[in-house]
């Protein structure tokens, strides 16, 4: 089975920069790398430069939502680690993280 995952949150620097906005798009430009690198599907982020919001969605094909669920959130902590997340650099504060199945079932 399909599910989409989406997960929200704030970036929070560990040090204040002095250039955040930049330093803040470099950081999830690494991100989507990452995602690209392991093999995500369906891979959609976005961010809010002036306050540090990120929206990651992307999707994975599991027998069950729970090991969906393992999957996703797996695939999406290991592309923020990857690119610096809960190491010295940056931290992200996750509020919200959502798992659906996805029937690619179209009536005609």
């Amino acid at each position: 089975m399909h599910y989409d995952l989406e997960f929200k949150g704030m970036i929070v620097p560990a040090t204040a920069p002095g250039h955040l906005a930049k330093e803040l798009e470099a950081f999830v430009d690494s991100v989507v790398a990452e995602l690209e690198r392991l093999g995500a599907q369906d891979i959609d982020v976005s961010t809010d430069l002036a306050t540090g919001g990120v929206r990651v969605a992307i999707a994975v094909d599991a027998d069950e939502l729970l090991a969906g669920q393992e999957i996703g959130s797996g695939t999406v902590r290991t592309a923020f680690h990857a690119a610096g997340a809960a190491t010295p650099g940056w931290r992200v504060d996750w509020v919200k993280a959502c798992t659906l199945p996805n029937d690619e079932l179209v009536e005609a």
